[in-house]
């Protein structure tokens, strides 16, 4: 530990076993006029102890404690140096540097206030049917940019045994057969994905596949359910289930989470709102607020 960071570990702690600011023992010394340690200066703005009590007080331990009242201390003396600088290369209108200070606090006190409120009241829980219904009503925005594939994708080396078996439980949708092409995957496949309930981007799959050279996509989705290639080392199996073309309504189950935090957003947007509307009414009745007239 260097001795800048000793210094400040020890004026840190000192500061907490003398009462910290805002305790009974540590207003008991600044009636006495006792003043508080000078941390740092830059020019006539100086830092002062009580300025960092808040600081340190989430670190696991007192040298991680003072390493960040110290990073602080750093920050602060460049953020006024560059304050000074740009107070020294500028003219500036004072007036509204305080305005917009005064907003930027408004807006944070607000919005801290906001967050707090909605994480209060907020009811997180979408149903099915709340999913479903907005779908139904909004279904123009939810058109796809890609085509999409619902389907079985698998890679065989040369040497993988049985092929002729692979390809007819391929095809099959069995419950005891798709189990066994699961296994078999497993065990001979270099490569694959069996996700049937999964839609995926149909290029994305194809990226590195024989496949991806194949000019009409659009062709290829809707002559096939199954499609065999040859490549280097092996060949690729694709087996298409279920197609949505580039500019089709995407299916539910590709947007069901996009549409919950719609939904969610809105329910913000309306408490919010409530909330303002209560706040006014409120401050109304009370007699709490006046607008003047301008002639």
């Amino acid at each position: 530990m260097n001795n800048n960071i000793l210094y400040i570990t020890c004026l840190f702690f000192l500061m907490f076993s003398c009462g910290a600011p805002g305790s009974d023992e540590g207003e008991g010394a600044g009636k006495q006029g006792t003043k508080p340690a000078v941390l740092a200066r830059v020019k006539d703005r100086t830092l002062i102890l009580p300025d960092v009590a808040n600081i340190g007080q989430q670190a696991t331990d007192k040298a991680d404690s003072a390493e960040r009242v110290s990073r602080y201390i750093r920050n602060w003396v460049r953020k006024e140096l560059m304050i000074s600088e740009a107070e020294s290369k500028m003219s500036f209108d004072q007036a509204e540097i305080k305005r917009k200070i005064q907003e930027y606090r408004y807006a944070l006190m607000v919005y801290e206030f906001e967050k707090n409120y909605i994480n209060r009241n907020l009811d997180t829980n979408v149903s099915e049917q709340e999913v479903e219904q907005y779908y139904k009503e909004h279904q123009d925005n939810f058109l796809l940019k890609q085509n999409i594939i619902r389907g079985y994708l698998v890679h065989l080396p040369d040497n993988a045994p049985k092929q002729k078996r692979f390809k007819k439980i391929f095809r099959s949708n069995k419950p005891d057969e798709v189990d066994e092409l699961k296994e078999y995957c497993f065990s001979h496949a270099s490569n694959y994905s069996l996700q049937d309930s999964l839609w995926i981007n149909l290029e994305e799959a194809l990226r590195h596949t024989p496949l991806a050279s194949v000019p009409d996509k659009e062709a290829l989705l809707k002559k096939n359910k199954v499609v065999e290639a040859t490549e280097e080392n092996g060949k690729f199996f694709l087996r298409i289930m279920e197609f949505r073309m580039s500019d089709d309504i995407a299916p539910i189950d590709r947007v069901r989470d996009q549409i919950r935090k719609i939904i969610l957003n809105k329910r913000k947007i309306a408490l919010i709102s409530a909330l303002e509307e209560q706040i006014y009414k409120r401050a109304e009745k009370n007699n709490e607020f006046e607008i003047f007239d301008i002639e």
